[in-house]
């Protein structure tokens, strides 16, 4: 783990208590959940088991539990604190991992939700995504959200250091991972900043 992804962590640990009260959820990441998880929806009706990546506090896994009844929900997060405030909510099972090592045998999951994490990611290289593709069955769905500016959204990336990929290139990362079938989904009330791209395996 390099200086700067562990100082990440770090923050996230320390935020982890408070994480929910904060402005942000309701006005920046709830709608983001609502699109990943409408997204997800339109093309894996009934996922039996649901990973999220990058969970912290579990407020997605909560949506999803309520979105898909009866689906296992599981969670993982790099960060001790965001896990145990999931764990503490009662809503799926989270434990403490990094998405490019996975506690996970091949092939378990239907569906795999990176939410606004991936930018945090310590390697977005294709051998990152290629462990999500690892546990998710064949013919699975991942559909991660993040920043994928274009446009003049594209000068969001000096502000984090190219941590944020385009489109273009988070579909050639995808594909050199081996996932197809890619299809980009604006966020309605972030458009040209925030989207879901969806991929399957």
């Amino acid at each position: 783990m390099s200086r700067t992804h562990r100082s990440t962590v770090e923050r996230f640990d320390r935020w982890s208590s408070t994480y929910e009260r904060s402005r942000l959820q309701e006005l920046f990441f709830d709608p983001i959940h609502q699109a990943t998880l409408d997204a997800a929806a339109s093309v894996i009706e009934r996922p039996r088991a649901i990973l999220d990546v990058g969970s912290g506090t579990g407020r997605l896994a909560r949506k999803a539990a309520e979105r898909f009844p009866g689906t296992e929900i599981v969670g993982v997060d790099p960060a001790a604190g965001m896990v145990r405030e999931a764990n503490d909510r009662g809503m799926g099972s989270f434990v403490q991992a990094s998405a490019e090592r996975l506690p996970f045998p091949d092939e378990r999951f239907d569906l795999a939700v990176p939410t606004f994490s991936f930018h945090h990611w310590a390697d977005q290289h294709p051998s990152a995504l290629r462990e999500i593709g690892r546990v998710l069955r064949s013919g699975g769905t991942l559909a991660v959200s993040d920043s994928f500016p274009f446009g003049v959204w594209s000068l969001l990336r000096a502000f984090r250091h190219g941590r944020m990929r385009t489109p273009e290139e988070m579909r050639a990362l995808l594909a050199a991972a081996g996932f197809r079938r890619f299809r980009r989904i604006p966020v309605p009330s972030m458009r040209g900043v925030v989207a879901v791209l969806l991929a399957t395996r």
